[in-house]
């Protein structure tokens, strides 16, 4: 397995090369980032866990893209193709929904990077099926404690399609397990709508009191919040991280375990034939 391995006076962060140590039709091939390490001492990141036997292969931070109607899976025929940004062609095996946690046979999109010591530039060549194509852009570098994700997304095919893009942050600072010593916070007043596990609310801020196998919370309140910026941080300590994305949220969650606090925020692409759309994450780690 090779890694790119980017690197600046505050971090170093590692990024698998495409279709080495993830190959699955959940996350996008390019950009997984496996490691982020802060001042040569302090890490961030961990990889998705097991849950009742089934995984998807998460690791660090894992990008993927959903359209609302599924790029039509339910209307492809059984041992045809269907497209999956980020990942290439897919074939419909059965007549079972669509699964994150299945494999299926993927014809991977043509895919390739330039790197330089502070950035990575991925390139997802289209590949037509059933009147969609996309070509993308991603572009990764490092600004001082930062890692900003550019995303380019160009539509080269004869469909429009509304798309949701997250990033899930898979997140364990210096080892450390996860309790009620790990804070979310954002700017504004946290509403809940749904939830598995016990939490402490504050006006801005969550933190997990309890839980069982896993914790998940679906947080409302973000509306007209732009830029949107979430932080985690290890209260005992000071140490933590922040996303800021200047797009419209179309969801937004909080999931974990003992090895995982994990924000996912969703905003919405629209992306008409012959359009280029583009946006930006940044994290800071602090």
């Amino acid at each position: 397995m090779a890694d790119i391995i980017l690197k600046n006076d505050r971090l170093k962060v590692v990024i698998s090369e495409p279709g080495t140590l993830y190959k699955r039709q959940r996350f996008d091939w390019c950009g997984v980032v496996t490691s982020v390490e802060l001042d040569r001492k302090h890490s961030y990141l961990s990889r998705e866990p097991m849950f009742y036997n089934q995984i998807t292969g998460g690791h660090g931070l894992s990008s993927n893209f959903e359209a609302a109607n599924g790029f039509e899976y339910g209307n492809t025929p059984i041992g045809d193709y269907f497209p999956r940004i980020g990942v290439g062609r897919i074939i419909r095996h059965d007549r079972s929904p669509l699964s994150m946690y299945h494999d299926y046979t993927i014809d991977p999109a043509p895919m390739r990077y330039e790197a330089e010591e502070d950035k990575v530039v991925f390139y997802q060549e289209p590949i037509e099926c059933n009147g969609y194509a996309y070509g993308i852009k991603k572009t990764l570098r490092l600004i001082e404690n930062q890692l900003e994700t550019e995303y380019q997304l160009t539509n080269v095919g004869e469909k429009f399609v509304m798309l949701e893009e997250s990033n899930h942050n898979y997140t364990m600072i210096d080892n450390m397990p996860i309790n009620a010593d790990y804070e979310l916070s954002v700017p504004y007043n946290i509403k809940l709508k749904m939830g598995r596990g016990k939490v402490t609310l504050g006006y801005h801020t969550l933190s997990v009191a309890e839980f069982d196998d896993f914790f998940i919370f679906d947080i409302e309140g973000y509306d007209g919040c732009l830029p949107h910026t979430w932080t985690v941080t290890h209260k005992p300590t000071g140490l933590g991280y922040s996303e800021t994305v200047k797009t419209p949220l179309s969801k937004f969650f909080v999931w974990g375990c003992h090895n995982n606090f994990c924000p996912i925020v969703y905003v919405k692409i629209a992306c008409v034939p012959g359009q280029t759309t583009t946006w930006t994450r940044t994290l800071k780690f602090f």
